[in-house]
């Protein structure tokens, strides 16, 4: 498998268009991320690129809470109303 470098603009994109909200797995709120992109959008893009370059990735980037969503309101007993959501941290 093999993934291409990402540039610190693309990084920079990436966090300007985060939705609002946090994941409880963030240790970041979305807000200090947003106003802090141009000193941690280089830290971001060169972890990214390290761990693309060498295959090792943090700990914390392999770790996520499922959450179940129900797709039909009032269907709760059936388990295929049900959809399985993964929630990642990708801010800390």
């Amino acid at each position: 498998m093999f993934f291409s470098s990402v540039t610190v603009d693309e990084v920079a994109q990436l966090i300007r268009a985060l939705p609002p909200k946090s994941s409880p797995l963030d240790c970041l709120p979305v807000s200090l991320l947003k106003s802090s992109v141009d000193v941690m959008a280089p830290l971001r893009a060169r972890l990214a690129n390290l761990s693309f370059a060498t295959g090792v990735f943090p700990g914390r980037y392999k770790v996520g809470r499922v959450v179940p969503h129900l797709k039909k309101p009032g269907m709760i007993h059936l388990i295929t109303s049900q959809l399985q959501i993964s929630v990642l941290s990708l801010r800390c």
